[in-house]
């Protein structure tokens, strides 16, 4: 097992992609004004997840070191998870509503949202 003071340097080291990744996919839900209420529901769990994060990111490294290995271990993986879902859901998401211009949803994007892609939309919210 890695000593806990390189786990913290390396938990600081995804911390900012994370947040990084979480506030362009708030910025992105947030952009979409008339969204599906899946879509409103997910914005705030992204909301949630970005405070979260924002309170890792305030905890130094002999804090972490004095929560020990696997605490450390656990919250690097999913903070690791968080940042590929934010990442691969803010990709589908463009995709997704490629027909919408910036400040109205197409009908067409708005049916696929609403309706073809609402589980992958709740899913998303379950895994946060």
């Amino acid at each position: 097992m890695a000593d806990p003071v390189s786990l913290a340097l390396g938990l600081a080291g995804i911390l900012t992609p994370a947040l990084h990744w979480t506030r362009l996919l708030v910025e992105d839900l947030w952009k979409i004004s008339d969204a599906p209420s899946t879509l409103k529901t997910l914005h705030e769990d992204v909301r949630s997840v970005e405070a979260a994060l924002q309170s890792l990111d305030s905890i130094s490294p002999p804090q972490w070191e004095a929560l020990g290995a696997a605490i450390l271990e656990q919250s690097k993986s999913a903070i690791d998870a968080c940042t590929k879902s934010c990442t691969q859901f803010r990709d589908d998401l463009q995709r997704w509503t490629r027909h919408s211009n910036e400040g109205s949803m197409s009908t067409r994007d708005r049916l696929t949202l609403g309706f073809v892609r609402q589980n992958q939309v709740k899913s998303m919210s379950e895994q946060l």
